[in-house]
């Protein structure tokens, strides 16, 4: 297990106020806390799940419609490939049959570590870290949760071989340190975030009537969601940076 699924799994579940066994209804919190990153359609019509990039760097996810279950399944299957991605997707190939050894054996691999990710995404959600370990018997978890026996054999010990999961500061490829926040009381209460380098990124974040309880939730997702998600869910929120408008003195007098 690479830890970064994992990862994502403990703040996301933290963020949305999770303590239990997630319900499908809960995925479906989760991509509602994403925002504009992940926009979901559900069309009768469709077979199976899909994901399709956007240029923006958000992703728009296609559900065939089922029963409550089978759709929280098939889209937290998709969100876990998104949340999971690191870096570009890579474009679709053209013409495979023209592709040679290298580019398909690279391929191929970034597809197994896609797999990979997102099932250990899919894991850690169902069957959550803190959960397991407040259990005190597997028969325990057996009447709590509706999952394959061997399935929650193999995660308790995945989980037995490692130490529990602790944060002592923000992950490296969080929003956390790209950006510096904020906050205006007047002329109305707000928190403003810019981006640390440049600062071309500015967000004002309406704050009535708590300001300091809205800077704890912006500070929040900068540490739960990258950079290119952060900016994203908060993009409505985005202004322009000041122009420059000085004029020479000889246009003046």
């Amino acid at each position: 297990m690479s830890g970064f699924a994992e990862t994502r799994v403990w703040l996301l579940r933290r963020a949305l106020g999770l303590s239990g066994f997630p319900s499908p209804a809960d995925v479906w919190r989760l991509a509602e806390y994403l925002g504009d990153c992940v926009r979901v359609r559900v069309e009768p019509e469709a077979v199976l799940g899909a994901q399709i990039g956007l240029p923006d760097g958000g992703s728009v996810v296609v559900l065939p419609a089922r029963n409550e279950r089978e759709e929280a399944d098939c889209l937290l299957e998709e969100l876990a490939h998104y949340l999971c991605r690191i870096g570009l997707e890579p474009p679709a190939p053209v013409g495979w049959e023209r592709l040679g050894r290298g580019p398909r054996r690279n391929l191929g691999r970034w597809e197994e570590r896609d797999e990979r990710e997102a099932a250990e995404f899919c894991d850690a959600w169902r069957l959550p870290e803190e959960v397991l370990r407040r259990a005190r018997t597997e028969s325990d978890l057996l009447e709590a949760f509706d999952w394959p026996v061997e399935r929650i054999r193999r995660r308790c010990e995945a989980l037995r071989r490692r130490p529990p999961l602790r944060l002592g500061q923000p992950p490296p490829w969080s929003a956390w340190s790209a950006f510096s926040v904020r906050r205006r009381d007047r002329p109305s209460p707000r928190v403003e975030v810019v981006a640390r380098q440049g600062g071309s990124l500015r967000f004002e974040i309406a704050a009535a009537p708590d300001v300091a309880f809205t800077g704890r939730l912006v500070q929040r997702d900068l540490g739960v969601l990258r950079p290119e998600e952060f900016v994203l869910k908060y993009r409505s929120c985005r202004v322009a940076p000041a122009a420059e408008c000085g004029l020479p003195w000889e246009e003046l007098f």
